[in-house]
């Protein structure tokens, strides 16, 4: 298989124009890029299809209603202006982008930084969809809205597969951490274990993804949180996306348990992040800057692969939108094409 040299860049969070992409597309054709992860789904939900109907067990959800339903979403959670790109926008830029070499793997971020989502199922009439208040990640015990949530990935993992992408990140980080310090431990408590349906539910996307032809990712977080291996084993036909060995009270399974237990390991070291306008405060660490991103690529290997038995089968490098009204502007695009020329990791 092909080395894999990604970036990453955050749509669902911040609505990025078409242009914007291709600009950047441009120059990863330049610099020996073959993927562009497309985070259409992240917080935001950035992405409409023609047809949004939406069918459950229960229920048929208008596509109309739907596509009104998630506009809101994306405007509650930061207007853009523009808050979605359409269905022939998407074609145009997976067809350009093949057309260059370079492969789209869309990113649809569930069952946690799903914003959007959850204030569209409340407009949709889903009751309390959230986990323990939570504004980012559904709670797996309500089956109306971990149906709807499943149906809807459902209808876009088969419109990303019919378009030829072969990989499809499910996200699944971060699981409740916007209320919680860990929604993984909070789901890892004996008297109310829930980490088994974590585990199930991601199983259950996974096997959507394979069953439309295309190879799973996910973020490294929640693939056996804690070393659990109590809860049931995830398939192991994932590739774990590893972008962080945890910090404390956030305790992720080291890269090499990973390893050793099937998964290839996408090396999405965070030294590479960049957030959008983040830059040097006063009297506080530096982290996810320009520069730090700049340095770490220019300065340091990787930790996540230096600590691998084997080899990763990629490196991917992010730009993030956690701050998604910090502009686009000229500086930012000088950045990035800077960032991503830099970008030239060892394996």
């Amino acid at each position: 298989m092909e080395y894999i040299k990604a970036f990453h860049i955050d749509n669902g969070r911040k609505y990025y124009s078409l242009t914007q992409l291709t600009d950047l597309i441009d120059v990863m054709a330049q610099t020996g890029y073959n993927m562009l992860e497309l985070a259409v789904g992240n917080d935001g939900y950035r992405f409409l299809l023609d047809d949004m109907t939406v069918k459950t067990d229960q229920k048929i959800y208008a596509s109309d209603d739907v596509k009104k339903a998630i506009h809101a979403g994306n405007i509650d959670f930061c207007d853009n202006g523009t808050n979605e790109l359409t269905q022939g926008e998407v074609e145009t830029l997976i067809r350009y982008a093949n057309e260059k070499g370079i492969q789209v793997m869309p990113l649809l971020n569930s069952p946690g930084h799903m914003a959007a989502l959850l204030t569209a199922m409340e407009h949709l009439g889903i009751s309390s969809p959230a986990y323990k208040g939570s504004k980012t990640t559904v709670d797996l015990d309500n089956q109306e809205a971990v149906g709807f949530t499943k149906a809807l990935l459902q209808k876009l993992i088969i419109w990303f597969s019919e378009k030829g992408c072969r990989y499809l990140n499910l996200g699944s980080d971060e699981y409740a951490n916007d209320v919680l310090t860990s929604g993984f431990a909070s789901l890892q408590k004996p008297d109310e274990y829930r980490y088994d349906k974590f585990i199930a539910y991601v199983n259950d996307i996974a096997r959507m993804i394979k069953s439309a032809g295309m190879i799973p990712v996910m973020f490294n977080d929640g693939v056996y949180y804690n070393q659990d291996l109590s809860a049931g084993t995830l398939d192991k036909d994932i590739v774990v996306s590893y972008w962080s060995p945890g910090w404390d009270a956030y305790d992720l399974a080291p890269v090499s348990f990973l390893e050793a237990r099937g998964h290839q390991i996408l090396d999405t070291n965070c030294d590479w992040y960049y957030v959008l306008g983040r830059t040097t405060k006063e009297n506080e660490d530096p982290i996810f800057t320009y520069q730090t991103a700049l340095n770490a690529m220019q300065n340091e290997e990787s930790p996540v692969a230096a600590s691998m038995k084997g080899k990763p089968v990629g490196s991917m490098f992010c730009l993030w939108s956690d701050e998604p009204q910090a502009p686009y502007d000229e500086k930012e695009v000088e950045r990035m094409h800077m960032l991503l020329r830099a970008f030239n990791p060892k394996h």
